[in-house]
């Protein structure tokens, strides 16, 4: 995914063990930015069955900017579920059907760099609803990436 415009910009990437994105901040933005996610309904192949109520859990992301490697603590902490249930703190919910939720915020008065944001993958776990989805089927989600900001 990538969210571009003159102001800033978002790149998600799959690499290593990580699940990252970057985004490039250009200017002080006085009510920071988000990294927003939401994800499909998880529907078979053939679109013959959907799964609804599943989730996806992603644990605090490391958020470093520019060459540093000190984590910045803009990842994310606890985030209530669309029916109700609470994740474990420092993780992050996102549920099918549900509003994009921010994964990454700086906060006010952020300033210009390049924020680097890496997830683990093994902190990445899907949650579904005991019984159901068919036998020997392949279901399969979009998850969507929204990047705002105030200047």
């Amino acid at each position: 995914m990538t969210d571009t415009d003159d102001q800033a910009t978002s790149t998600v990437t799959d690499a290593d063990d990580f699940l990252k994105a970057q985004v490039t901040q250009v200017g002080t933005y006085n009510s920071g930015w988000q990294l927003k996610m939401a994800m499909s309904t998880l529907t078979s192949e053939d679109g013959s069955d959907s799964i609804t109520g599943g989730s996806v859990t992603m644990g605090t992301p490391k958020v470093t900017k520019d060459s540093s490697t000190t984590d910045l603590n803009m990842g994310m902490g606890k985030t209530v579920d669309m029916n109700g249930d609470e994740p474990v703190i420092n993780e992050t919910k996102i549920s099918s059907y549900a509003d994009p939720e921010d994964v990454v915020n700086t906060g006010n008065n952020s300033t210009a760099g390049v924020y680097n944001i890496a997830w683990n993958i093994n902190d990445v776990k899907m949650n579904l609803p005991a019984m159901v989805g068919k036998l020997n089927t392949n279901y399969q989600s979009t998850m969507s990436w929204a990047l705002t900001w105030a200047p």
